[in-house]
């Protein structure tokens, strides 16, 4: 599993490298500004659940671990273009409940 990890971090450091380094061509085509780690931890964990399913030895462990990381980017993400406190808060606790849920039910499933 140390090898596992090995890979894993590699995808994530060659994924921000490869969006912090395209980041002007991918803007002009989609029209929005991207996060680079935010994009290379989400496509590393899609990739890690696909090879999971097409049945390779794929610890869920990770997979889980970086959904979490994801879930939790976007709730600051989101916690930045908001100006309530309230709806802040509120916001939090429903995204990141119901993001942990989501992980936790899909995970699951595989």
């Amino acid at each position: 599993m140390i090898k596992m990890i090995g890979y894993v971090i590699l995808s994530i450091v060659g994924l921000y490298l490869f969006f912090v380094l395209t980041n002007d061509i991918i803007q002009k085509v989609i029209k929005k500004k991207i996060c680079a780690i935010c994009a290379a931890v989400l496509l590393t964990w899609i990739m890690l659940l696909i090879l999971k399913l097409l049945g390779y030895n794929i610890d869920i462990l990770i997979i889980g671990i970086l959904m979490g990381e994801c879930v939790m980017g976007i709730t600051f993400k989101l916690e930045k273009k908001m100006k309530n406190k309230f709806a802040i808060a509120m916001m939090k606790i429903i995204f990141v409940t119901l993001g942990t849920f989501l992980v936790y039910t899909l995970l699951r499933a595989i």
